[in-house]
């Protein structure tokens, strides 16, 4: 039994480390990407799933990243406390996105609702700077410790104007205050990804890589 242990406790590690990594949103986001091919957007039914790839443009007012205080349309901010080398504990894990609009060579579609934004980290944990701690003061994370400051790292993982991302959810087309009518009583029709609590809309990156990956699977 002695002898078995350890490779017990080993599978019981990797099984957890599997676990952790595919409940993480990027790879939730990429699993249900995965899953179906781009279409234009000029191609998307109403009442149907779609998946669809473009450049972001922001619909309203864009919010302010928490670190660095850029303007952006969604992020993914994490912070964990280190003890020594190490890290301790994440002590904040935070994300939000507002409503953009996805352009291809054929249409806009809007995006609004619940997203899982599985965006890319800008960068690897790094230190959060001292003057970034009011954002571990205003979440109650106490940040003095006995003789010195406790120290964190960060990641931080942004959406912004200009972006090339994929996104997929279910498709509604409603009317679009913008475009010129159709017909004399006919307002013009934009599709829409919006997502729910419960139905997600996927957000993931479409870098050159991204597509090339697409064109192989297919």
């Amino acid at each position: 039994m002695e002898t078995f242990l350890p490779i017990i406790l080993g599978a019981g590690l990797a099984i957890a480390m599997i676990v952790e990594w595919s409940s993480r949103p990027r790879s939730r986001a990429w699993r249900a990407l995965r899953q179906m091919k781009s279409l234009p957007i000029a191609q998307i039914k109403d009442g149907v799933p779609a998946r669809i790839t473009g450049t972001v443009s922001a619909l309203g007012t864009t919010m302010t990243a928490p670190i660095g205080k850029r303007p952006c349309i969604g992020f993914r901010l994490e912070i964990v406390r280190m003890a020594g080398q190490h890290a301790s504990t994440n002590v904040i894990r935070r994300e939000d996105c507002g409503p953009f609009v996805i352009a291809d060579e054929s249409g806009k579609a809007t995006i609004e609702g619940a997203v899982l934004l599985g965006i890319d980290w800008e960068h690897d944990w790094s230190e959060l700077p001292q003057d970034c701690y009011g954002v571990l003061e205003r979440a109650g994370v106490q940040t003095d410790g006995l003789f010195f400051r406790k120290r964190f790292v960060f990641r931080q993982a942004l959406l912004q104007a200009g972006d090339r991302v994929s996104a997929c959810g279910l498709a509604y087309f409603e009317p679009d205050p913008t475009a010129p009518a159709v017909g004399l009583r006919e307002p013009a029709l934009r599709p829409h990804l919006r997502g729910t609590k419960r139905a997600l809309i996927a957000v993931g990156d479409a870098g050159p890589l991204r597509h090339l990956v697409d064109l192989i699977k297919r």
